[in-house]
């Protein structure tokens, strides 16, 4: 496959159009990963067919403007890709998406909570040592020059 042909570019162009991101392309695409589409933004490969089939399904992209620059960008005229997305599955995919983050939060909260717990142990730990050596609580440095 050329690594960046004609397609390709209105590929990109039309995701540009519809002011999606990669992250949200490749995320809703199945036949789309994100290292490929990397690879696509940075002209290291071309679009396949199968990418473009979805994504104009996706989508409601004209398939031949896309393959050959004639024609709508769009069928129908729409140009809303919140119009050709289906309501239900866009509201699983962020769904899905907070529910990762719920659990990510939940993750880094018991993380900091068990971080604390050995901040008070060693801070314990320290005031009995400093006890035991007769060293009193932190004194500031007095330098003299």
């Amino acid at each position: 496959m050329e690594a960046f042909n004609d397609y390709t570019y209105r590929f990109l162009e039309t995701i540009e159009k519809l002011e999606l991101t990669d992250y949200k392309v490749w995320n809703t695409l199945e036949n789309l990963s994100k290292a490929t589409m990397s690879k696509i933004r940075r002209g290291i490969c071309g679009v396949s067919m199968n990418t473009l089939q979805e994504f104009c399904q996706t989508y409601n992209v004209n398939a031949n403007y896309i393959l050959t620059g004639k024609g709508d960008m769009f069928l129908n005229g729409e140009s809303s890709p919140v119009d050709s997305l289906n309501t239900s599955d866009s509201q699983r995919m962020f769904e899905g998406i907070i529910e990762g983050r719920e659990k990510e939060i939940s993750d880094l909260k018991a993380e900091i909570a068990r971080m604390k717990s050995e901040i008070d142990k060693l801070t314990g730990q320290n005031e009995i040592m400093r006890e035991q050596l007769g060293i009193g609580g932190r004194k500031a440095s007095s330098k003299t020059a």
